[in-house]
């Protein structure tokens, strides 16, 4: 049977654009496509003035109508979903659900706390209410996903058009179209299993009409290659900028019969707080390393990744780059790539020119002493060799964020203080 997403790219099939289940899929992945010139120019410049636009943009309401269908061989599963968003600067916002026919994940953010709710699994979570939007992105949207899974969230961010472009292998320019009535830019992302379209307003406020994505994935069953999709649409009406919002619209009241948990998305990060296992390593190059030798010296970096993992190749070369900022500052950082062949390993980091330090998990020992349920899994270890932060799938703001962690780690502070 099928199960249908929590929300919005959500895991389907065992996959989503966030994070990839440990065991690889049975396809390869995809090559990047080239996209022309001037199709890529058009769609950075509507993406830019969705941007600017948005930035200026204090409040916005809106209301969400998603429509879902799942296909498999001789199975086909439809749903729907009716939300209003609800998004006010500086840090309150409110995904709530109208109706439903599928399961939904709820959020409330009213500036003090931040509430995570799923009706279906009658359970919620609190914590402390992010400073910013950009900050209650970063903690919402890489669980959910990335940035289409509340664009409206994305698009109040201080890069929205940097959110929506993160990870995708090409963007372009389709066509000046109709929908509606109205003249929209329609635009084209593709990502490694994941088609997405946008239609954007041509005219007046470049509001966002409709999102479409399409995610594929195959599967071995009985000696078959068996294609699983799913298509989402969500179609976006009732645009209201810059329109005080009431404080009941964030306001989150458990429902009869719902408990509290710690994590409702069910994204484990057992180990925080925790000293951080004494694992050992061979490199790629040979060389032997062990964590416990760290201790007192360094602030280490894992990530846990594979070539086959599309959001991990999506979030590596962006490790790279923090990596060699904090190279020289006392942060060392380990591609801890699992269970794959060495060469395999060379001819990727040589076909992405990357240069990290990778060490090998050919028996998986080490992501089943980290208790890595999905991959790319990041791992921030402190001097006194305690686990401080752990970030489970493809976050496109993760330089960012690291950049923080890391300076408060070097500085001898907690991330989470």
């Amino acid at each position: 049977m099928f199960r249908f997403c929590l929300a919005i790219a959500v895991a389907v099939f065992g996959f989503s654009g966030a994070a990839c289940n440990k065991s690889p899929p049975d396809t390869a992945a995809t090559q990047k496509p080239a996209t022309s010139g001037d199709a890529r120019a058009q769609a950075a410049e509507v993406l830019d003035k969705l941007a600017e636009f948005f930035k200026t943009t204090t409040a916005l309401q809106v209301r969400g109508e998603v429509s879902i269908e799942i296909r498999a061989p001789g199975q086909t599963k439809k749903g729907a979903l009716t939300r209003s968003i609800d998004i006010e600067r500086p840090n309150r916002v409110a995904v709530r659900t109208i109706k439903a026919s599928v399961p939904a994940v709820e959020l409330f953010c009213n500036g003090e706390s931040l509430t995570t709710y799923v009706a279906a699994k009658k359970e919620y979570s609190v914590a402390d209410a992010p400073s910013s939007l950009e900050e209650v992105s970063q903690e919402v949207l890489a669980d959910l996903g990335g940035a289409l899974a509340i664009l409206p969230l994305a698009l109040m961010t201080d890069d929205a058009a940097a959110q929506i472009q993160d990870g995708m292998s090409s963007v372009e320019y389709v066509a000046r179209e109709q929908m509606n009535g109205k003249s929209v830019h329609h635009l084209k992302l593709t990502q490694e299993a994941r088609d997405v379209e946008l239609w954007i307003s041509a005219e007046g406020p470049p509001l966002v009409h409709q999102v479409t994505m399409l995610l594929t994935k195959n599967r071995e069953q009985n000696g078959q290659t068996l294609q699983m999709t799913m298509q989402q649409i969500e179609r976006f009406s009732d645009w209201k900028l810059n329109a005080k919002v009431g404080d009941d619209a964030f306001a989150f009241s458990p429902p009869t019969g719902t408990k509290p948990v710690e994590n409702v998305l069910g994204r484990r990060r057992p180990l925080i707080g925790k000293p951080a296992p004494p694992v050992a390593f061979k490199l790629l190059d040979g060389a032997d390393v062990r964590l416990d030798e760290q201790v007192g010296k360094s602030v280490v970096m894992l990530d846990f990744w594979a070539t086959w993992c599309g959001p991990c190749r999506a979030e590596m070369p962006l490790l790279a780059e923090i990596a060699a900022v904090y190279r020289d500052k006392g942060v060392k950082f380990y591609a801890v790539n699992l269970q794959e062949e060495p060469q395999q390993i060379r001819d990727y980091l040589a076909s992405e020119n990357l240069n990290v330090t990778v060490a090998l998990d050919p028996g998986g020992e080490a992501s089943k002493a980290f208790q890595v349920d999905g991959i790319p899994c990041l791992v921030l270890i402190d001097r006194l060799g305690v686990v401080r932060s752990v970030h489970v799938g493809y976050d496109p703001n993760i330089k960012s964020v690291l950049s923080q962690e890391l300076d408060d780690l070097l500085a001898g502070r907690s991330p989470a203080e």
